[in-house]
């Protein structure tokens, strides 16, 4: 029953030997320098990140018939990709926002 003791205590004290060893330079250590302190009473209670911009979305329609006047419209669209522009004979493009009323479709944006 001794030699477990004896073993407690060994490893106790060494443990307090290595805890009070100074830190090897260039290691971290948890104290606080001038440089390394943040002036909490200067932050802003909410970080509010900064707006994203709004982002344009292109959008192809393949219509039976155009009207170029102001952005854009046309009569009869479908939306499609934009990798299958090549098959359609009349495509309307819209860089940002359109409204499509049953197919017709006029760019907005």
């Amino acid at each position: 029953m001794g030699t477990p003791t004896i073993i407690t205590i060994a490893l106790a004290f060494a443990l307090a030997l290595a805890l009070a060893q100074p830190l090897p330079t260039g290691a971290a250590s948890c104290s606080s320098s001038p440089s390394a302190t943040h002036d909490l009473a200067s932050a802003p209670e909410e970080y509010e990140p900064p707006p994203k911009p709004p982002q344009k979305e292109d959008a192809y329609f393949c219509c039976d018939s155009l009207n170029p006047q102001g952005k854009g419209s046309g009569e009869g669209c479908e939306q499609i990709l934009h990798t299958v522009v090549a098959g359609c004979a009349k495509v309307l493009h819209c860089t940002d926002r359109y409204t499509n009323d049953e197919g017709k479709v006029t760019c907005t944006g």
